[in-house]
């Protein structure tokens, strides 16, 4: 998809091009992993996401949204989100945002552009929980939230974030590259 995003201290017009794969298949629970490399910290505004959306006519965000993996390069912050939005009327998000960071603020950074990464969420009947390379770093309770009631499916992307668009010193083209997407099924 090709887009133009208008912004910066001067309203700029940046024109960028935007990949978006959707998943042709749905599942209900299970582990959802995906290995990939992200776009460099200096691709300013580059926002790639991995998530997973209710197969139903449910209006957003009453289905629930998972998203394994949100990020959003820039100079600041150098931390993957992973977020579960869910809410009992349409367009009302009651999910706190940007959700759970990883790395924790303090430790050291990750390039996650340099190698390959293994992003997951784990979809129990009662469980969320987020995770990179193995490391555990959320879990959301269905005693806190609405969890989803319909099989879900796969949206890969690459965006440009509206909130953050690139500036003068961008470092483009910038690519997320995905490696694999696994889906291991939990049978009741």
């Amino acid at each position: 998809m090709k887009e133009t995003v208008v912004g910066g201290p001067s309203n700029e017009e940046f024109n960028y091009t935007s990949g978006w794969i959707v998943g042709s298949k749905t599942f209900y629970l299970g582990k959802f992993e995906v290995r990939a490399k992200l776009p460099p910290q200096s691709a300013t505004g580059a926002w790639p996401a991995h998530w997973l959306m209710p197969d139903s006519d449910q209006c957003w965000p009453t289905g629930g949204e998972i998203d394994i993996m949100e990020a959003t390069s820039n100079p600041f912050v150098n931390q993957i989100y992973g977020s579960y939005r869910w809410g009992t009327e349409c367009t009302e998000d009651e999910q706190i945002l940007p959700g759970a960071a990883y790395p924790p603020l303090g430790s050291p950074e990750i390039d996650w552009s340099a190698d390959f990464h293994v992003f997951a969420v784990e979809w129990t009947e009662t469980e969320l929980i987020f995770s990179v390379d193995g490391v555990e770093y959320e879990t959301v309770s269905s005693n806190d939230v609405i969890f989803p009631t319909s099989p879900m499916y796969f949206i890969l992307d690459t965006a440009v974030a509206w909130y953050m668009p690139p500036g003068p010193n961008a470092v483009y083209p910038a690519t997320h590259v995905i490696d694999w997407v696994k889906v291991s099924q939990i049978t009741s």
